[in-house]
């Protein structure tokens, strides 16, 4: 049995339930070390703009060590943010085989990273980042000079996507050194129950004050100025042959103005939801009808994997990661062309003038995502394994 101790700053619910699906082969162990219990108890987060706590297990069906006597005090932030000098003895004196980095962003990482190499132990790496995103020419400049040193010493890279492999390429990693080990949710759970989808639609929707008859659009993230829901707030406001509600799941610091600019318009088809917790999700997913991300600058966005299970085309912006992997053009949703109002309420015209190509659309999203399942993560942790004579 091959013992993987991963290295992640807190329990995250993304994450969790992959180390659970991973840890079920019988030929795999996981434990994962934990610098911080964030995510298990009510804390504040910035990008949200209030206390969050999730609400389902992120602790079952896998070994897991809170490292310290501190770790109820520690909150993620920046580098220094998480030192965490006990996770030098976790890797040194414990007999995992292989630790697994999840990006260089602490210095708790990093820290992990020299205490594998000084024990002998191998070392994979995963992280979000890719060639598109955006970031000072000198920052790049910098941070590019030092991960090329740095991934020499990495012996195996987990891949999210084909955006995330090209990144790692560009670096000088050998394209033999990388498996895909995609980004994924459980599918399985945000997946709509087509007995029942209808009424909680009806229900939802009228609870909240807006017409199940017609069609609707969501919007599902933090409020945050480069997520764009102002974008998506004027191109509703400028539909014109159309009926449609709009519902805007989501907190964060914009939250104020955006209500405040949404009273001003006199608009009741535009729908606050606010925050909404892991385990009302897929309720909410199963009540709409497109779903709309517009992004200016997005790692990966895994909440496009989720109503993807849902079933729902998606409208996503040409920056988000997952896109050149997820949307197939015309056949489960669209790329915009550009992050403008008019380009996004030209395809909003054009998917709410055609109904049953919205449910085609949406059944494609459902094939497409099957193929980016914790089952590929496993067959892709099964080559890495194999490769590294495991």
């Amino acid at each position: 049995m091959v013992k993987i101790a991963v290295i992640n700053s807190h329990p995250i619910q993304y994450f969790a339930p992959l180390y659970a699906h991973l840890n079920a082969d019988p030929d795999i162990e996981i434990t994962a070390l934990y610098c911080s219990d964030v995510g298990l108890r009510e804390t504040y987060d910035k990008e949200f703009s209030q206390k969050v706590m999730w609400d389902i297990d992120l602790l079952d069906g896998y070994s897991s060590i809170f490292l310290g006597k501190n770790f109820g005090k520690r909150t993620p932030g920046g580098f220094f943010s998480l030192i965490c000098p006990e996770i030098w003895r976790e890797i040194s004196n414990k007999p995992y085989d292989i630790i697994w980095l999840h990006g260089y962003n602490y210095f708790a990482y990093i820290l992990a990273f020299f205490a594998a190499k000084f024990s002998g132990k191998r070392v994979f790496y995963r992280s979000e980042t890719h060639l598109n995103l955006k970031r000072p020419k000198w920052l790049k400049f910098v941070r590019d000079g030092i991960l090329r040193i740095f991934f020499r010493y990495v012996d195996s890279f987990l891949a999210i996507g084909s955006l995330n492999k090209a990144y790692y390429e560009s670096l000088g990693v050998d394209p033999s050194k990388i498996s895909l080990v995609p980004y994924t949710v459980d599918n399985e759970r945000f997946a709509r129950d087509h007995t029942t989808w209808k009424d909680n639609r009806k229900n939802l929707l009228s609870q909240n004050g807006m017409d199940h008859r017609i069609p609707t659009i969501l919007f599902c993230s933090k409020l945050a100025e480069r997520k764009n829901p102002i974008l998506v707030i004027d191109a509703v406001k400028s539909l014109k042959d159309h009926d449609c509600n709009l519902i805007i799941a989501g907190s964060g610091p914009l939250q104020a103005e955006l209500k405040t600019y949404v009273a001003a318009l006199g608009k009741t088809n535009i729908y606050f939801m606010g925050f909404v917790n892991q385990s009302e999700l897929p309720r909410l997913y199963s009540a709409v009808d497109i779903f709309v991300l517009p992004s200016e600058n997005e790692p990966w966005a895994l909440v496009v994997n989720e109503v993807m299970a849902a079933g729902l085309p998606v409208i996503l912006g040409p920056e988000i990661g997952c896109a050149p992997d997820l949307v197939r053009h015309h056949e489960n949703g669209i790329i915009l062309e550009e992050l403008t109002v008019s380009c996004l309420n030209l395809h909003f015209s054009s998917l709410l003038s055609q109904p049953q190509i919205l449910q085609e659309m949406g059944k494609e999203s459902q094939k497409i995502i099957s193929n980016w399942s914790y089952d590929n993560c496993l067959d892709g942790m099964r080559e890495r394994l194999q490769i590294n004579g495991f």
